[in-house]
C-alpha cells in the first residue's frame, strides 16, 4: 500500500493523537478510580487505533526500504 509524504504525515498525528487520550485516561483511571465501562471500551478503541496506524507506518516504511535497494 503507497501512501503519500503527506498521508503517511497525517497518520503520524492520528498515531499521537490516539495514544496521547488513551494515556490521558489511563492516568485517569490511576489517580480517580473506576469509570463506567463504556470509557474502557473507548480506551481500548484508542489503543486499537494508534496500534493500527503505527502498523501503517511500519508497513509504508518498510515497503520503501525494500522498494530502494
Amino acid at each position: 500500500m503507497e501512501l503519500s509524504k503527506c498521508s503517511t504525515i497525517r497518520i503520524s498525528y492520528l498515531v499521537i493523537f490516539m495514544l496521547g487520550l488513551a494515556a490521558g485516561r489511563l492516568t485517569s483511571i490511576i489517580f480517580d478510580g473506576m469509570p463506567h465501562w463504556l470509557l474502557f471500551i473507548y480506551l481500548l478503541l484508542e489503543i486499537g487505533f494508534g496500534v493500527v496506524a503505527l502498523k501503517m507506518i511500519n508497513l509504508e516504511t518498510t515497503e520503501n526500504t525494500r522498494g530502494n535497494r
